[in-house]
């Protein structure tokens, strides 16, 4: 039973610190984003989700960094999450993995025109930010190993 409450705490937080991380940088930028709730849908499984509108008067750079500033904000958090929620690392992984899935026409993806970082173009960006978070958490992984060690 505390597994299930572990897991379901990870996948509200996931939520939580993913919209947050849109709305701190846009808030940086000077602009306040509005969110509503809305259905995704994987495979005929609906996912609840809110969906934000970028504000005009940001330049294609700033929507770039609103749009990825989700998923950063995700697993900038996941090392220190991991220590309460054990399972949020596994969730924000998951949510990067599926999300192109079921995102549909409101995917933050959409404003990355050229790709991410300009590796590979619009649709597949997931797929470098997936290969950027594998090699981050590999990098976590044994810097978390080596410091265990320590103690």
């Amino acid at each position: 039973m505390f597994t299930i409450i572990l897991f379901a705490a990870a996948v509200l937080a996931a939520f939580l610190v993913h919209e947050a991380g849109h709305f701190l940088i846009a808030f940086c930028f000077g602009f306040v984003l509005s969110f509503e709730f809305a259905w995704g849908a994987l495979c005929k499984v609906r996912i609840p989700r809110m969906i934000w509108k970028m504000p005009v008067g940001l330049s294609d750079r700033q929507k770039g960094v609103v749009a990825l500033a989700g998923f950063g904000a995700e697993f900038l958090a996941a090392p220190i999450l991991y220590f309460v929620l054990p399972y949020y690392p596994l969730i924000a992984f998951l949510h990067l993995t599926i999300y192109p899935f079921y995102a549909g026409s409101a995917s933050d993806f959409q404003w990355l025109e050229d790709g991410f970082l300009g590796i590979s173009k619009r649709g597949w960006v997931w797929l470098d930010v997936l290969a950027l978070c594998a090699v981050c958490w590999t990098l976590v992984y044994y810097a978390g190993r080596a410091l265990l060690r320590c103690f």
